[in-house]
């Protein structure tokens, strides 16, 4: 059984408990710090999806199609559906060429609460563009226009697209993609289960000090700038993934991907990061990054105060009255 990585309190007593595994691996291989059965094969989901990005700019078409920066953290996205995250991605298909109804994720509705209800109100419908994967299919449909291959059905697992991406994720972490256990994400696309180590370490090479050759260097390097310059298109209103690029100075970049997956990229000292929560609880998997950061000796790297409500996040009634709160069980850390 995993160890208890985050206690739910409801005033000084524990109500809850949310277990899991994490592990930190520098860009030798060499495992820095882990808890829990760290070499387990599970979905990363949605923090793969650095890794995803990198095809869009290893196979030239960032630079021909003139994607920016902003749309290159966009690619990194789980975004909420903001006006700037769905504006972003209509622009973006225009630049290419195509149309929402060339997007093969589902439609979806606004995830942050205050942003769905004013869309509501305004008679706001369901669409692609809102979904929080829009981004990454945008950067893929612009491989395909890039490279002359057909967009339809670039959602399939044997669509051509797919090895560009699969063939990077070998190449990080010694793998063979095609013979993962794998299914559909709930954006439609392929997800694939794989080690926790292995991931940790595809998330290390992003160092500047790995072993990649200078090309995918600075592919990374332009994948990590674009999320650090443009934080608030990697997810949005009051989400880490936004939070902590500007509360640590650029210094540590995190993904979050569904089912309480959570990754990150310590470039200056070559770490990468794969955590996940047994439960699939998202709350925690973010109180629990915060463990590991305490872990490393990297709590005088942030902003405690920025960060406050996502490392140790409040709990409370209806009245608006805070009842409890989450905390890493840092003894198990």
């Amino acid at each position: 059984m995993n160890p208890i990585l985050v206690n739910v309190y409801r005033g000084n007593v524990v109500e809850s408990v949310h277990r899991g595994s994490f592990v930190v691996v520098d860009h030798c291989g060499h495992t820095i710090a882990s808890a829990g059965d760290s070499t387990r094969a599970v979905f990363p989901r949605s923090s793969l999806k650095l890794i995803q990005a990198l095809p869009l700019i290893e196979t030239g078409a960032a630079d021909a199609l003139n994607i920016g920066a902003h749309q290159i953290a966009l690619a990194c996205a789980s975004h909420n559906g903001e006006e700037v995250h769905h504006h972003t991605s209509e622009a973006w298909l225009r630049d290419i060429g195509l149309y929402e109804s060339h997007l093969e994720c589902g439609a979806a509705w606004p995830s942050h609460q205050d942003t769905l209800c004013e869309w509501a109100a305004n008679q706001g419908q369901a669409r692609k563009v809102i979904h929080n994967c829009s981004g990454k299919h945008c950067g893929l449909l612009s491989v395909c226009q890039h490279l002359d291959i057909p967009v339809e059905g670039y959602s399939q697992y044997e669509h051509p697209i797919q090895n560009y991406w699969f063939k990077v994720l070998d190449e990080l972490t010694g793998l063979d993609s095609r013979t993962l256990d794998w299914d559909y994400d709930g954006c439609g696309l392929p997800a694939l289960s794989l080690p926790m180590d292995k991931m940790a370490y595809a998330m290390a090479q992003f160092s500047p000090n790995a072993d990649q050759s200078p090309s995918r260097k600075a592919a990374m390097a332009r994948i990590l700038g674009a999320i650090i310059d443009n934080p608030y298109l990697l997810a949005g209103k009051e989400r880490l993934c936004s939070l902590l690029p500007p509360a640590s100075a650029g210094r540590v970049v995190g993904k979050i991907g569904a089912e309480g997956y959570y990754t990150a990229v310590i470039p200056e000292l070559g770490y990468g990061l794969a955590l996940k929560i047994d439960d699939g609880a998202a709350r925690a998997a973010e109180v629990a990054l915060w463990g590991v950061m305490v872990k490393l000796g990297l709590e005088p790297w942030f902003d405690k105060d920025a960060l406050r409500e996502t490392w140790r996040p409040s709990i409370k009634n209806s009245q608006g009255k805070v009842v409890g709160h989450l905390s890493a069980a840092q003894d198990n850390y």
